[in-house]
Formats: structure tokens, sequence, C-alpha cells
């Protein structure tokens, strides 16, 4: 929703939604929120609307400890302060949960059971618990999809700094002195972002990932294990299929998975609709499957995770093409309200279109 009056109307159209906030806000009440924090602002700023998502799982019947769970994550308290890095990496959690069981729902037409470690349900014996595991049958036989989520924030823009409308940026993607150097004796206009590269980042978040997957299988059923890269504030997509898969300095295949069956790369657009066919319309939830196995790719279709760019060692050429690129030119887009990076090449027309859609109330491509 684009403001406040907008997004109540939004809500009062959907059923039993007044029941769900109650009970949800009532919890934050138990779990003793600190004075400033964006879901206390609920539903009166846009920082706050984000409490939405959580109160449409409730709505969806998702085990109160679950709800629960997410609610603490959310608080996002360190050292007896609200930490905004840590609230967004628990919305960020909130948000792949809820696209997956939007995803399922539109595919299977009920909500499947989920377990938390919180609920005292072990499927991998290991004491680094997944966030969360759901329960799938595919052609009879119950798989346990176990799901980590990671949030990478890819922040190009370094707080305090001022910045200005056109101001132009240049992204490498590796860290190496003489090319860095290279990059601003040809592009003297641009201004080179020598720590903005997040290859180190990603693949410390896929290490941690693959920690929480060592174990032996506890469950009767099968497990698929999904690793999830949340993509926050970045500028592209494009970068990541250049730290996945460029030949000079790419992850893949040198990087060790372990028991990863599937890493999912997923981002938000600016505008989402309520079952986030904009997000998967968009291409914004992109897959590497570490396994050519039909049950693994059937499951990702139910969970809209069938974008796959990597099947068990090959990468969509496509994919391949661009994941040549070494480095990426941004241009600031400050105007109207609105602080943002654009494509360096971005013509005014363009610009105009973004600015028209970040205006609007309606998501991209649903």
């Amino acid at each position: 929703m684009n403001n406040v009056d907008s997004f109540k109307e939004f809500v009062s159209n959907i059923d039993g939604y007044p029941t769900a906030e109650s009970v949800v806000l009532a919890y934050i009440r138990e779990l003793d929120y600190p004075e400033v924090h964006p879901f206390l602002e609920y539903p009166y700023s846009n920082k706050g609307i984000t409490l939405f998502l959580i109160i449409m799982l409730k709505l969806y019947d998702i085990d109160e400890i679950v709800i629960k769970e997410l609610l603490k994550k959310c608080r996002a308290v360190e050292n007896n302060r609200f930490n905004y890095d840590r609230f967004r990496q628990g919305v960020n959690e909130v948000i792949v949960l809820y696209y997956f069981i939007i995803s399922i729902f539109i595919n299977i037409k009920k909500i499947p059971p989920i377990f938390s470690p919180e609920m005292g349900y072990r499927v991998i014996d290991n004491d680094k618990i997944p966030e969360y595991s759901i329960e799938l049958l595919y052609q009879d036989i119950p798989y346990y999809v176990n799901v980590e989520v990671k949030t990478l924030s890819c922040e190009v823009l370094t707080q305090g700094v001022s910045v200005h409308d056109g101001d132009k940026y240049i992204i490498p993607y590796y860290k190496d002195d003489e090319f860095i150097i290279k990059l601003q004796d040809e592009n003297p206009e641009y201004t080179v972002l020598a720590d903005k590269c997040c290859l180190f980042q990603l693949q410390r978040n896929i290490n941690k990932i693959k920690a929480k997957f060592e174990g032996k299988n506890l469950t009767k059923g099968l497990l698929f294990n999904i690793g999830v890269i949340f993509i926050d504030r970045s500028s592209s997509f494009e970068q990541f299929y250049s730290y996945f898969f460029n030949n000079k300095f790419g992850l893949f295949p040198r990087t060790k998975t372990g028991n990863i069956d599937a890493l999912i790369i997923i981002s938000m657009d600016a505008k989402v609709d309520l079952l986030m066919n904009s997000i998967y319309n968009s291409d914004y939830v992109k897959t590497l499957l570490f396994k050519d196995d039909t049950a693994l790719k059937n499951i990702c279709k139910c969970l809209r995770a069938d974008n796959f760019i990597y099947i068990n060692g090959e990468i969509r050429q496509d994919i391949r093409e661009l994941s040549k690129k070494e480095f990426e030119k941004i241009m600031i887009l400050n105007r109207d309200g609105y602080l943002n990076t654009i494509p360096a090449d971005s013509s005014e027309e363009e610009i105009m279109k973004y600015l028209k859609f970040l205006k609007g109330d309606k998501p991209r491509n649903i």
C-alpha cells in the first residue's frame, strides 16, 4: 500500500482480518516491545504496516508458537536497544515464509503443517536448527522442507554521506587493487565504491546455511534443505550472477554446499500485491538447485521458486553470459522525496516512468 488510508481500506475487505489483528497485537503487548519500534506504529506509518504480513500468517492459521517466534525476532532488541538492521532481518524471514505459504496455498489450496525449533520438533540431528520446516506431500511421500534465511545487506548509500541526483558510481564485483585503480582511471566521471562488493558476505552466509543442515535425517520422510539469501537494498540482481558463476571469482562450483539442496535468492519490489504475484512474475525469486531431481523441482514449483538459473552444475545460458560482468555502473535518483539507485544509462523517460510507479499504488506484473 502506498499510504495508511489505502491500507486501512484494503484490509477492511479481508474476512477475519480484525480478529487475527487483535490476537497479534496482544502478542506484541506480551513481548514488551521497546517504545521506539515500527510495529508499535501500526497501522499509522508505512514502516508499521509491515506487521500486516504476520497478521496474515495468523489469519492463515499458522501455529501460535511460530507467530510468537517471528514477533520475537522482529522485536530486534540488542544490548537493551532496538536494532533496525536486526529488525529488517526478522521482517525478511517473515516475508519469505509468507511468500512460501501463499505460494503453497495457490497451488494446493491448503496450508501445510509448519514446525519450528520452539515446538520441540527436530528434523535434523544438529544443534544448529533451521528456522522452520514445512511438511509437504509429493506422490504420497512426506517431504520436510527445511528453510534457513539469511539477509544480505547490499546498501550502496552510506549513512550520513551526502548524495545528489545524478551522482554516478561503479560497484566492482570483486576486490583487487589493480582492477579498482583501472576502473577509476578509465571512468573519471564515476566514483568507484571499492568497499561495496558483497562477495565475501555472500560466501559467509552460504557457509552458515550449510552448517544448519549438517547431520542425519531424524524423520520418516525425506528432507529438502533450502537456503534463502534475502537481498536487501541491492542495486541489482545481476551482480549475484557474477558472484555465483563468474569464471574468475564466482563461488560455484568451488564452494562446497554440503546438504543444501537448493539456494534461493529473493528480493522485494517497492510495491507488492497480496498474493506476491508481482514478485514471482517479475522474476525476483531465483533458484540454484544442486540436484536434478523431479520431486524437488516440483516442490520448487509449488513454492513458486521454479525460476531455475542453475541445476546440478548446469548454468542457464543467459545467466552464464550475464555472469561475465565484473562491475556495475549506477546513478543516484534523488527526486520528489525518493532516494534510490538506478542503472547509470537510464534515460529521462525511464526515470519518469519509474517515479510514476513509485508514486502510485499498483504493483508491477500482477
